[in-house]
């Protein structure tokens, strides 16, 4: 991700906003390619620390291992539902970490009730 100028705060380094939108959809992606289809895989909430300006060019690599996929299927076989916190590193050019990012998604088996207190209510009819 290039420095652009939409991407820069007043003192001319990058919004940690966009470091941010940069990371929050991938590991949502990840698990549901990992998972398959008996697992719903929803974005919960997310984390991030700005370590340093990040002036230049920056990459984050966002891994799941297969270990880890295997102990989230596990724990939502298991309870039915989990809330995995998924870190990420956000670097520059020079290899050295921007910021540090925590995504904490929520997956649920599609045949497991529905948690009480998730659901929206419906409207009022007038």
């Amino acid at each position: 991700m290039r420095l652009r100028p939409w991407y820069r705060n007043l003192f001319g380094t990058r919004f940690g906003g966009s470091l941010h939108a940069r990371c929050d959809p991938w590991f949502c992606g990840l698990l549901v390619r990992h998972l398959g289809s008996a697992d719903l895989v929803r974005n919960e909430a997310a984390s991030i620390e700005l370590l340093r300006p990040g002036r230049g060019r920056v990459s984050a690599a966002l891994r799941v291992s297969p270990e880890r996929v295997e102990e989230i299927r596990a724990a939502a076989d298991r309870d039915g539902r989990t809330e995995p916190v998924l870190p990420a590193e956000v670097t520059a050019e020079d290899s050295e970490v921007v910021a540090r990012v925590a995504k904490i998604l929520r997956v649920r088996r599609k045949d497991a009730p529905k948690p009480p207190g998730r659901d929206v209510p419906e409207p009022d009819s007038p």
